[in-house]
C-alpha cells in the first residue's frame, strides 16, 4: 500500500469514478481503494480530502413534528399568495424556530424545513425554479385561469400565446442546469391549490418530457396542456370542488366532466389537436379503468399519459381539504405500486430519473435504525441514494451500490428519536 494525496481536481475527479469508498474516518478524510489506477498494477490507499467530494454541509430536511424550539431555519419559507400575486416568507433564514412557528406549520400541514446542522458536510440545495421566476409564472398562470372563468369560460389565440411565453420562461429555468432534478421540497406550497397544482403539473411534465427526449416543439405543446389540464373545474361549483367530505355519486359524475368539457372548449378556440387529446385524456389509467372513454394502454395519448403521473404524484403530495400530503417517497411509492395499473410504467420510470424520493439534505432513518441525511440521489436507483451517518464519524454509504447494504432500507423521514444517541438534545447541540 501506498499512501497519496491528491489535490488536482482532474485527477481526484478520475479517482472518483473509478473508487469505491472504503471508510471515513472524520468529516474531514476519507480513504479510498483503488485498483487499476492510471496504468498501474497495484492496490493504492489513497486519502483525499473529503471535501473534494461532498463539501461542507450545513442544513438538513426534518419533518415538522421533529422540529424543536431553537432550531435554525437554513433556507426562507415562503408560501404563495394568489390574493397578493406573490410568495409571502413565513419566516426567513437564520431565524429560530419557535413553538408558535412549528405549530403554525402543523396546523398547515406543511411538511417539515430546512434547519441549520453543523455536524454534516455542506450540501448545496438548488432551487428547482427561481423564486422571482416562479412568481411571475404563476401570476400569468392565475391571469389565464381567472380570466376563463370571468369571461364565461372563452379562451382565444392570445392566451395561447400568453401560456407559451409562460412556457419559455420555465424551460429557461429548468434546462439552466446540466443535471436537472426536480426538488418536491422547493415546490411545497398550501395556498391557492388551483395555481400551484397548475405549475407543479407543469413542471413534473416537462421533467418527464425531458427525461424521454422530446424536443422543444413537443415540450411545449406538453406543457401548455398541463398547464391547462384542470381549466374545466372552472365549471365545477366550489361546494363540489372544497368537499371535504368524500363525494356523491352524483357529485363525482359531475366531476369527471371537466376533463371533456375543456378539451371542447379548447377545440372551439383553435387549440392544437394534441393539446385537447393531452386534457381530454389525462383521467384515463394504463389499464382501461379511466374516464371519459376507458381507453387503454397505448391507446392514450402520450401527453394524456404523462401528465396522468405529474397530477396524481403533485395531488398525493399537496395539502388538501380532505388529507394531510403525503411524504415523497410514500407517493413515489404509490407511482409504482400502480405502475402498469393506473400509469404506464415507461412514463413512472421516466419521472423516476427527474424527481427524486429523496432529495439532498433530507434527513431519513435506515432500516438498521441508524439516522443519516442524503448527500447524493441515484437516478438509476431513486429508492437508495448515497447517505451520510450522522454522527462523529460520518461514514458515506452507497445504498445503491454497496453490496454490504442489500439488505439495508430507508424506513422512515426524519432523524431515529428511539435510536440511543439520536434525541432531542442530540440535534440541539449542532444547531
Amino acid at each position: 500500500y501506498i499512501f497519496v494525496v491528491f489535490y488536482n481536481a482532474a485527477i481526484i475527479e478520475k479517482a472518483r469514478k473509478i473508487c469505491y469508498i472504503n471508510y471515513v474516518a472524520s468529516s474531514f478524510v476519507a480513504f479510498f481503494c483503488i485498483k487499476n489506477f492510471d496504468g498501474f498494477n497495484k492496490r493504492y490507499l489513497v486519502l483525499v480530502d473529503v471535501f473534494c467530494f461532498f463539501g461542507e454541509i450545513k442544513m438538513i430536511f426534518l419533518p415538522t413534528q421533529q422540529l424543536s424550539p431553537g432550531m435554525v431555519l437554513a433556507k426562507d419559507l415562503c408560501l404563495w399568495s394568489g390574493a397578493n400575486n406573490s410568495s409571502l416568507v413565513l419566516l426567513k433564514a437564520q431565524q429560530p424556530l419557535t413553538l408558535a412557528f412549528i405549530e403554525r406549520l402543523e396546523y398547515y400541514n406543511i411538511l417539515g424545513a430546512y434547519v441549520e446542522f453543523e455536524n454534516t458536510d455542506d450540501i448545496v440545495v438548488e432551487n428547482t425554479i427561481n423564486e422571482s421566476v416562479k412568481n411571475q409564472v404563476l401570476r400569468d398562470i392565475k391571469s389565464v385561469i381567472d380570466s376563463f372563468s370571468e369571461q364565461q369560460n372563452t379562451f382565444d389565440t392570445l392566451r395561447l400565446d400568453q401560456l407559451r411565453k409562460i412556457i419559455d420562461k420555465l424551460l429557461g429555468e429548468l434546462t439552466k442546469f446540466e443535471a436537472f432534478f426536480v426538488n418536491i421540497l422547493e415546490l411545497q406550497s398550501y395556498d391557492d391549490y388551483t395555481y400551484i397544482h397548475s405549475l407543479n403539473v407543469t413542471i413534473y411534465s416537462i421533467a418527464i418530457a425531458l427525461s424521454l427526449g422530446f424536443n422543444d416543439s413537443q415540450i411545449t405543446e406538453l406543457a401548455i396542456s398541463a398547464l391547462l389540464h384542470d381549466i374545466g373545474k372552472t365549471l365545477i361549483p366550489k361546494e363540489i370542488i372544497n368537499k371535504p367530505d368524500k363525494l356523491t355519486e352524483a357529485e363525482y359524475e359531475i366531476v369527471k366532466r371537466h376533463s371533456m368539457d375543456a378539451a371542447k372548449i379548447l377545440a372551439k378556440k383553435r387549440a392544437s389537436y394534441t393539446i385537447c387529446d393531452a386534457v381530454l385524456s389525462h383521467h384515463e389509467k394504463y389499464d382501461g379503468t379511466g374516464y371519459p372513454y376507458g381507453l387503454m394502454g397505448n391507446k392514450i395519448p402520450i401527453n394524456g399519459r404523462i401528465i396522468a403521473v405529474a397530477d396524481v404524484y403533485d395531488a398525493l403530495t399537496s395539502n388538501r381539504t380532505y388529507r394531510k400530503p403525503y411524504y415523497t417517497n410514500e407517493a413515489i411509492e404509490y407511482l409504482i405500486g400502480s405502475s402498469g395499473s393506473h400509469f404506464d410504467p415507461a412514463i413512472v420510470k421516466a419521472f423516476l430519473t427527474k424527481v427524486t424520493p429523496y432529495p439532498v439534505g433530507m434527513c431519513v432513518t435506515l432500516s438498521d435504525g441508524r439516522s443519516c441525511v442524503v448527500v447524493k440521489t441515484n437516478k438509476n436507483f431513486p429508492l437508495r441514494p448515497t447517505v451520510k451517518i450522522l454522527d462523529e464519524y460520518g461514514a458515506i454509504l452507497d445504498l445503491a451500490n454497496d453490496i454490504r447494504l442489500m439488505n439495508v432500507v430507508i424506513t422512515s423521514i426524519g432523524y431515529n428519536d428511539k435510536a440511543a444517541g439520536y434525541n432531542d438534545n442530540f440535534y440541539k447541540t449542532r444547531i
